[in-house]
Protein backbone atom coordinates (compact mmCIF):
# COMPACT_ATOMS: atom_id res chain seq x y z
CA UNK A 1 0.00 0.00 0.00
CA UNK A 2 1.73 3.31 -0.63
CA UNK A 3 2.17 6.16 1.46
CA UNK A 4 -1.26 8.16 -0.25
CA UNK A 5 -3.09 4.94 -0.13
CA UNK A 6 -2.58 5.06 3.35
CA UNK A 7 -3.41 8.62 4.14
CA UNK A 8 -6.78 8.29 2.50
CA UNK A 9 -7.87 5.72 4.49
CA UNK A 10 -6.47 6.77 7.65
CA UNK A 11 -8.13 10.45 6.69
CA UNK A 12 -11.29 8.74 5.44
CA UNK A 13 -11.83 6.78 8.96
CA UNK A 14 -11.43 10.13 10.68
CA UNK A 15 -13.26 11.75 8.65
CA UNK A 16 -16.60 9.29 8.96
CA UNK A 17 -16.12 10.51 13.07
CA UNK A 18 -16.69 14.02 12.08
CA UNK A 19 -13.35 15.29 11.17
CA UNK A 20 -13.52 18.14 9.52
CA UNK A 21 -9.71 18.67 8.86
CA UNK A 22 -9.55 14.62 7.35
CA UNK A 23 -12.42 15.78 5.29
CA UNK A 24 -10.25 18.84 3.76
CA UNK A 25 -7.82 16.77 3.38
CA UNK A 26 -9.45 14.63 1.14
CA UNK A 27 -10.60 17.53 -0.62
CA UNK A 28 -7.61 18.05 -1.32
CA UNK A 29 -6.51 15.31 -2.73
CA UNK A 30 -9.65 14.67 -4.74
CA UNK A 31 -10.66 18.58 -5.47
CA UNK A 32 -9.23 18.32 -9.41
CA UNK A 33 -10.03 15.29 -10.13
CA UNK A 34 -13.48 15.80 -9.22
CA UNK A 35 -13.72 19.10 -11.03
CA UNK A 36 -11.89 17.53 -14.19
CA UNK A 37 -15.23 14.56 -14.21
CA UNK A 38 -17.81 17.03 -14.02
CA UNK A 39 -15.93 19.11 -16.18
CA UNK A 40 -16.07 16.43 -18.74
CA UNK A 41 -19.72 15.13 -17.62
CA UNK A 42 -20.90 19.26 -18.37
CA UNK A 43 -20.08 19.15 -21.91
CA UNK A 44 -23.11 20.78 -23.45
CA UNK A 45 -23.97 22.64 -20.22
CA UNK A 46 -26.03 25.63 -21.82
CA UNK A 47 -26.22 27.38 -17.72
CA UNK A 48 -22.90 29.08 -17.29
CA UNK A 49 -23.37 30.22 -14.11
CA UNK A 50 -23.04 27.00 -12.79
CA UNK A 51 -19.61 25.16 -13.36
CA UNK A 52 -18.10 22.25 -12.35
CA UNK A 53 -16.14 23.34 -9.78
CA UNK A 54 -19.68 24.26 -8.22
CA UNK A 55 -20.74 20.59 -8.71
CA UNK A 56 -18.12 18.87 -7.29
CA UNK A 57 -18.29 21.12 -4.00
CA UNK A 58 -22.18 19.94 -3.76
CA UNK A 59 -21.51 16.61 -4.59
CA UNK A 60 -18.22 16.39 -2.20
CA UNK A 61 -20.15 18.18 0.88
CA UNK A 62 -23.54 15.87 0.18
CA UNK A 63 -20.74 12.88 0.49
CA UNK A 64 -19.40 13.82 3.43
CA UNK A 65 -22.79 14.37 5.42
CA UNK A 66 -23.64 10.98 4.40
CA UNK A 67 -20.60 9.13 5.31
CA UNK A 68 -20.59 11.19 8.75
CA UNK A 69 -24.31 10.53 9.52
CA UNK A 70 -23.23 6.61 8.62
CA UNK A 71 -24.80 6.10 5.64
CA UNK A 72 -21.73 4.07 4.31
CA UNK A 73 -20.40 2.25 7.24
CA UNK A 74 -19.20 -0.36 5.25
CA UNK A 75 -16.80 2.05 2.78
CA UNK A 76 -13.74 1.56 4.14
CA UNK A 77 -11.14 2.56 1.37
CA UNK A 78 -10.26 4.92 -0.89
CA UNK A 79 -11.34 3.00 -3.79
CA UNK A 80 -14.72 2.83 -2.48
CA UNK A 81 -14.55 6.50 -1.72
CA UNK A 82 -13.82 7.27 -5.18
CA UNK A 83 -16.30 5.68 -6.67
CA UNK A 84 -18.33 7.21 -4.47
CA UNK A 85 -17.55 10.47 -5.18
CA UNK A 86 -18.07 9.82 -9.13
CA UNK A 87 -21.48 8.42 -8.14
CA UNK A 88 -21.80 11.55 -6.36
CA UNK A 89 -20.61 14.07 -9.18
CA UNK A 90 -22.41 12.32 -11.42
CA UNK A 91 -25.72 12.75 -9.31
CA UNK A 92 -25.13 16.60 -9.22
CA UNK A 93 -24.73 16.82 -12.58
CA UNK A 94 -27.62 15.26 -14.11
CA UNK A 95 -29.76 16.63 -11.29
CA UNK A 96 -28.65 20.04 -12.42
CA UNK A 97 -28.80 19.54 -16.37
CA UNK A 98 -32.72 17.92 -15.05
CA UNK A 99 -33.16 20.77 -13.24
CA UNK A 100 -32.04 23.22 -15.97
CA UNK A 101 -34.25 22.00 -18.71
CA UNK A 102 -37.31 21.42 -16.57
CA UNK A 103 -40.14 23.06 -17.75
CA UNK A 104 -41.08 25.88 -15.42
CA UNK A 105 -45.05 26.09 -14.63
CA UNK A 106 -47.19 28.83 -13.17
CA UNK A 107 -50.56 28.62 -11.06
CA UNK A 108 -53.46 29.61 -13.57
CA UNK A 109 -56.42 30.79 -12.47
CA UNK A 110 -58.76 27.83 -11.42
CA UNK A 111 -56.03 25.32 -11.07
CA UNK A 112 -55.79 22.43 -8.96
CA UNK A 113 -53.23 22.63 -5.93
CA UNK A 114 -52.05 20.96 -2.83
CA UNK A 115 -52.15 23.10 0.26
CA UNK A 116 -50.76 21.22 3.45
CA UNK A 117 -51.71 17.77 2.25
CA UNK A 118 -54.96 18.56 0.93
CA UNK A 119 -56.44 19.32 -2.59
CA UNK A 120 -58.41 22.47 -3.29
CA UNK A 121 -59.38 24.05 -6.12
CA UNK A 122 -59.16 27.80 -5.59
CA UNK A 123 -60.65 30.13 -7.75
CA UNK A 124 -58.09 32.85 -8.00
CA UNK A 125 -60.74 35.82 -8.20
CA UNK A 126 -62.72 34.75 -5.37
CA UNK A 127 -62.55 37.58 -2.45
CA UNK A 128 -61.84 34.93 0.42
CA UNK A 129 -58.77 34.19 -1.72
CA UNK A 130 -56.95 37.43 -0.66
CA UNK A 131 -57.10 36.18 3.14
CA UNK A 132 -56.32 32.57 2.84
CA UNK A 133 -53.78 33.44 0.37
CA UNK A 134 -52.34 35.92 3.18
CA UNK A 135 -52.54 33.23 6.12
CA UNK A 136 -50.78 30.82 3.96
CA UNK A 137 -48.19 32.99 3.30
CA UNK A 138 -47.80 34.25 7.14
CA UNK A 139 -47.46 30.44 8.08
CA UNK A 140 -44.39 30.26 5.70
CA UNK A 141 -43.09 32.79 6.61
CA UNK A 142 -43.02 31.97 10.55
CA UNK A 143 -41.70 28.90 9.51
CA UNK A 144 -38.79 30.31 7.62
CA UNK A 145 -38.36 32.91 10.80
CA UNK A 146 -38.22 30.14 12.82
CA UNK A 147 -35.58 28.08 10.81
CA UNK A 148 -33.04 31.26 10.30
CA UNK A 149 -33.76 34.44 12.22
CA UNK A 150 -31.08 36.49 10.38
CA UNK A 151 -34.14 36.78 7.69
CA UNK A 152 -32.32 35.77 4.61
CA UNK A 153 -34.46 32.72 3.68
CA UNK A 154 -37.33 34.63 3.84
CA UNK A 155 -35.74 37.67 2.30
CA UNK A 156 -35.10 35.07 -0.85
CA UNK A 157 -38.45 33.68 -0.75
CA UNK A 158 -39.89 36.41 -1.17
CA UNK A 159 -37.48 37.37 -4.24
CA UNK A 160 -38.02 34.30 -5.43
CA UNK A 161 -41.89 34.65 -5.09
CA UNK A 162 -41.44 37.95 -7.40
CA UNK A 163 -40.25 35.42 -10.07
CA UNK A 164 -36.85 36.49 -9.74
CA UNK A 165 -34.33 33.95 -10.84
CA UNK A 166 -31.34 32.25 -8.48
CA UNK A 167 -28.84 35.05 -10.70
CA UNK A 168 -30.57 37.77 -9.60
CA UNK A 169 -30.93 36.87 -5.95
CA UNK A 170 -27.48 36.20 -6.02
CA UNK A 171 -26.16 39.81 -7.43
CA UNK A 172 -29.12 41.63 -5.00
CA UNK A 173 -27.69 39.80 -1.91
CA UNK A 174 -23.78 39.64 -3.04
CA UNK A 175 -23.78 36.30 -2.79
CA UNK A 176 -22.76 32.99 -5.29
CA UNK A 177 -25.36 31.72 -7.38
CA UNK A 178 -24.84 28.21 -5.43
CA UNK A 179 -25.46 29.33 -1.84
CA UNK A 180 -28.59 30.57 -3.18
CA UNK A 181 -30.06 27.86 -4.98
CA UNK A 182 -28.69 25.46 -1.52
CA UNK A 183 -31.10 28.05 0.01
CA UNK A 184 -33.54 27.74 -2.12
CA UNK A 185 -33.74 23.83 -1.63
CA UNK A 186 -33.65 24.53 2.07
CA UNK A 187 -36.68 26.63 2.22
CA UNK A 188 -38.35 24.05 -0.40
CA UNK A 189 -37.81 21.31 2.40
CA UNK A 190 -39.23 23.83 5.18
CA UNK A 191 -41.94 23.83 3.43
CA UNK A 192 -42.90 20.27 2.54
Amino acid sequence: MSEDAGSVTRWLQQMKSGDAVAAQQIWGRYYQQLVQFAEHRMRGNADYAVDSEDLAHSAFRRCCVALVTGRYGELNDREDLWNLLIVYTLNRVRRHFRDSTAQKRQLERGELVELSGELALYDLQQPETATVMSDLLAYWMERLDAEDPSGELRTIALMRMEHRTADEIARALQRRKTIVLQKIQLIRLIWE
